[in-house]
């Protein structure tokens, strides 16, 4: 393919790299971090969150996580631990989505 001026034009584009900037703490300061949602630890209070999820009619990952304020993957987590310990049980659902359902 020839360019206007008649030499090969190149067929990648040329990106310009733009310098970083500074988002990392000094090496004075430490970095203010609050824990991770995925990292929360909420046994102590699994009879309170069963009593919880007994208002709700499925429970499932999305909706835990959302009344928790928890990341997608620690509500998941948690539900298995919590139908590991026959505090819930699976109600339906398939292998990318588990229903959940409190046990009377």
């Amino acid at each position: 393919m020839l360019g206007l001026d008649g030499s090969k034009a190149s067929k990648r584009r040329k990106v310009k790299v733009q310098p970083k900037t500074a988002t990392r703490a000094k090496a004075g300061e430490k970095a203010k971090t609050a824990p991770r949602k995925s990292e929360l630890d909420l046994d102590a209070d699994e009879a309170a969150l069963v009593k919880e999820f007994g208002s709700m009619g499925a429970v499932t990952p999305y909706s835990v996580a959302s009344k928790l304020d928890l990341k997608l993957s620690a509500a998941k987590a948690l539900l298995r631990k919590l139908a590991e310990k026959d505090l819930i049980e699976l109600a339906g659902g398939n292998t990318r989505l588990r229903i959940y359902k409190v046990k009377d």
